[in-house]
């Protein structure tokens, strides 16, 4: 008797544990939707996001590829693109890319794995072969690679 009262209770907690995490990573997606309504010239952008990264743990929705590519969405797509050779090496921009570098070491220390969406997505926003964009590339090579790498030696 105890022992089914135990196995029903352990059930109840992983069902409202499975809702209180899906319910906080719609909360996480709900906040960037309410800013990009309420904030439609974008400004501040960057605070919001360094904000909310350090708010994803605690909302459990640091491990939710969505949730990232809902924060990259908020950078603006063109203006950050850069325009010649000088600029791409000299880091142009680089609060805007700082940040989004912060956004990706994020996602490699809570092993979410890239697609190539989010790879376009940094290219549509930076341009090709910005700092971001080489460590984006970087992580979706590296990150696949390791993530089927067995430890044991044959």
């Amino acid at each position: 008797m105890v022992r089914n009262i135990l196995s029903l209770f352990l059930l109840l907690l992983l069902i409202r544990s499975k809702y209180f995490r899906l319910s906080s990573t719609l909360f996480i997606k709900n906040a960037i939707d309410a800013y990009r309504e309420t904030n439609p010239s974008k400004n501040l952008y960057v605070d919001f996001v360094y904000g909310a990264l350090l708010k994803m743990k605690e909302y459990n929705a640091h491990t939710d590829l969505e949730a990232y590519r809902k924060l990259m969405e908020l950078f603006p797509i063109g203006p950050l693109r850069m325009a010649n050779l000088w600029q791409r090496d000299n880091m142009h921009f680089p609060r805007q890319q700082t940040c989004a570098i912060q956004v990706l070491e994020q996602m490699e220390r809570n092993a979410v794995i890239l697609d190539e969406e989010f790879c376009r997505l940094t290219i549509a926003i930076f341009g090709d072969w910005t700092h971001v964009v080489k460590k984006a590339k970087r992580q979706l090579y590296w990150l696949v690679s390791c993530f089927f790498f067995s430890s044991f030696m044959l």
